[in-house]
């Protein structure tokens, strides 16, 4: 049997109901806020696109200089997709991984003149930026984070995150170019 619940509207006070809507739309905004945060990266994939997942791309490329491992794997959910990466070096052991990025993402390294046995090359992770502002399928700009190689971590570890101005994927190709950065992935 549904309760109902009756209440003399004069015993609710404009400060209790203010303060209440406060709290309200606060826990909405942090729900929110924590709904749309990144999702933790998925263990490094083998060599295919997890099974029964038909929108998935799969790419995987491996320097011959260093050995080193680059993986990436995009989920479309239709007009929507995430990005996700991975590095791992010749014994594979995992030294980056991605959390699924919306949209476009691009992989590049800088190589080290010191040859194979030099420690990891520096790894710059290109993304596509969506401000707060932005529609749905316009991102403003490119989020871009450089991870450099830290031996007592044994992984790549992210330095703070730029965002650069939206420009065509030719563009942002010759920019990296012109800074010393191959693009890994994707090929193209």
């Amino acid at each position: 049997m549904p309760r109902s619940f009756a209440f003399d509207r004069a015993t609710i006070r404009r400060p209790a109901l203010a303060v209440a809507l406060a709290a309200a739309v606060t826990a909405l905004v942090t729900a929110g806020a924590l709904a749309s945060a990144q999702r933790p990266a998925s263990p490094q994939p083998a060599l295919q696109c997890p099974a029964g997942t038909p929108s998935c791309t799969y790419t995987e490329k491996q320097l011959a200089l260093e050995g080193y491992r680059y993986q990436m794997m995009v989920l479309s959910g239709g007009a929507d997709w995430d990005s996700e990466l991975w590095v791992s070096d010749p014994q594979g052991r995992a030294l980056l991984a991605v959390p699924p990025t919306r949209g476009n993402a691009w992989l590049a390294v800088r190589q080290l003149d010191a040859g194979p046995s030099a420690a990891a090359s520096s790894v710059r992770v290109v993304a596509d930026y969506y401000g707060p502002n932005d529609p749905a399928v316009a991102p403003s700009g490119f989020a871009s984070t450089i991870y450099d190689y830290d031996a007592a971590r044994g992984a790549l570890v992210a330095q703070p995150t730029a965002v650069l101005p939206r420009s065509t994927p030719e563009q942002l190709r010759a920019t990296l170019q012109a800074e010393g950065w191959t693009i890994v992935l994707p090929t193209e």
